[in-house]
């Protein structure tokens, strides 16, 4: 990945994510306050099911766009226009469907929740073609701007509601507010515009790819929203929150620093699905990149769990032992996020969805025994259970599974990607090392649990940055070939550089 412009993409998916999951967890601490557990709960297990109405509306799509070779106006048009025609009706089913979805659930107010929310189904549709384009053509800056942006009005009137005693409402505005600014302005940055025309046949074409996708979506749905469904059902709303809560801080942390790497991973190794020597290199290097992102700031999760729970209050505290048991699934992910964009760039949507089925499945049975199994004891106990089940199915199953695909996929051995990871994975030990000891000091000279918690959180992150700084003074620059004037560019064997930019693979007609 050593072409200016995958560069500027990376750093740019770095900015947008950082910018807006930023905006959300300094809107999440303060909404998490005022509101509580029962609160962020109940928002929960109502989005679970906007959520999988959504994937309905996208239909797998936007990585069938991405994935394409060549575009033409009239590809774009179908997939648009065949978006909304899924769209429109669901959001309307998620509106006369939200009674049912309180009688599901055995809360009323989740009805009126639900029904609020319902809007966001279409807001997904209407944005795909445009959302799909701009990371196809890795367009961060723009989606940098537009996700800020959204994030910060809608952050801001949520907690202004939550201040005048809207709620649980907050939450749903909050969430209707930032999609509806984010997709205004998704547009309004966006050159590309849809005509009053549909071709069947295209539409068909990248359906046969997207129905791979669509399926691996639900099945990833199904696994990562079972807790909410199995606690939601045997616990409560609190234990629920709670779990969540936990749950959203590690989900945060890999969007921040994982999510911007897989951004970028699909357009660039579907450029170079014809070299495949090129693609295990960048694999590889992509790797290397999550792994070092990611790992350091497990380490830091892991010892300074504490002082994240007490920025929330009493009430949360029982989210601390969770935090560090999911930790490990942000370890894992950091490794095997890169099996989907890595296989769907390779054309293989399906495989990816047998490996999702599989996962859900596994997930799913692991998590309802350990809820089952903890439905008599108290709060703490209930979502230390889940967490477990949950972290468990990733360790042994999931992280397995994924390297195999992706070893068997591209020829990486098992011992490069051991090598790639290994800068991250010391760095994640030498900060638990660190942090570890830190508290332990604290607490035998009797020292406040406060300043304990912050003691071993602040020694783990400066000790995690240091090893970051050093790898990445470690890693060898390679010296480019001299051009000479007029000489075609080179790639960085100082081979002919046969690959079109990512932009010309759109008609000039699309992009104007």
């Amino acid at each position: 990945m050593n072409d200016p412009k995958s560069h500027r993409a990376l750093r740019w998916s770095y900015l947008m994510t950082w910018t807006t999951k930023g905006i959300n967890i300094l809107s999440m601490l303060v909404l998490a306050r005022i509101l509580g557990p029962e609160s962020f709960g109940l928002a929960a297990l109502a989005m679970v099911f906007v959520l999988f109405i959504e994937m309905f509306a996208e239909s797998g799509l936007a990585p069938a766009i991405i994935q394409r070779k060549d575009l033409d106006p009239l590809d774009l048009d179908s997939i648009f226009w065949l978006n909304i025609a899924l769209a429109l009706p669901l959001a309307a089913a998620g509106y006369f469907a939200s009674d049912l979805v309180g009688a599901l659930l055995g809360d009323p107010e989740i009805s009126s929740i639900f029904a609020a929310l319902s809007p966001l189904i279409l807001f997904r549709g209407l944005g795909v073609v445009q959302m799909a384009l701009a990371q196809r053509e890795m367009r961060f800056k723009d989606l940098t701007i537009r996700g800020a942006i959204g994030s910060a009005i809608g952050a801001l009137v949520a907690i202004v509601s939550a201040l005048l005693g809207a709620g649980i409402w907050a939450l749903v505005i909050q969430a209707v507010v930032t999609d509806f600014i984010s997709l205004v302005l998704l547009w309004k940055l966006s050159d590309w515009r849809p005509r009053f025309r549909f071709d069947i046949k295209r539409a068909q074409s990248f359906l046969h790819f997207s129905s791979g996708v669509i399926v691996s979506q639900i099945a990833v749905f199904a696994s990562n929203q079972a807790d909410v469904f199995v606690m939601g059902a045997l616990f409560g709303a609190a234990a629920v929150g709670v779990f969540r809560l936990a749950m959203r801080v590690v989900n945060i942390l890999i969007e921040m620093l994982v999510r911007p790497v897989q951004s970028i991973a699909l357009p660039r190794l579907s450029a170079l699905r014809s070299e495949p020597d090129r693609m295990r290199a960048e694999v590889l290097k992509l790797m290397r990149i999550s792994s070092l992102a990611m790992l350091p700031a497990m380490g830091a999760l892991i010892v300074g769990a504490e002082a994240a729970t007490m920025l929330l209050g009493e009430r949360w505290q029982a989210a601390a032992g969770a935090m560090r048991i999911l930790a490990l699934i942000g370890v894992a992910k950091s490794l095997s996020l890169l099996t989907a964009p890595t296989m769907l760039a390779l054309g293989r949507s399906h495989t990816v969805a047998v490996g999702s089925i599989g996962q859900a499945i596994i997930t799913i049975a692991a998590i309802l025994c350990a809820g089952l199994w903890a439905k008599e004891y108290d709060d703490a106990a209930q979502v230390t259970a889940v967490a477990c089940a949950r972290s468990g199915v990733f360790l042994l199953f999931v992280l397995p599974l994924q390297l195999h695909y992706t070893s068997r996929a591209t020829g990486i051995k098992l011992r490069e990607m051991a090598r790639s990871i290994m800068p991250g994975a010391l760095a994640m030990m030498a900060t638990i090392a660190v942090g570890v000891p830190a508290a332990m000091i604290c607490q035998y000279f009797d020292v406040r649990p406060t300043l304990s918690a912050w003691a071993a959180a602040v020694s783990g992150g400066l000790v995690a940055a240091f090893m970051l700084l050093r790898a990445r003074r470690a890693t060898p620059k390679k010296s480019r070939p001299a051009k000479s004037v007029g000489s075609p560019s080179t790639d960085d064997h100082g081979n002919p550089n046969e690959i079109r930019p990512l932009d010309s693979m759109i008609s000039t007609e699309q992009r104007v």
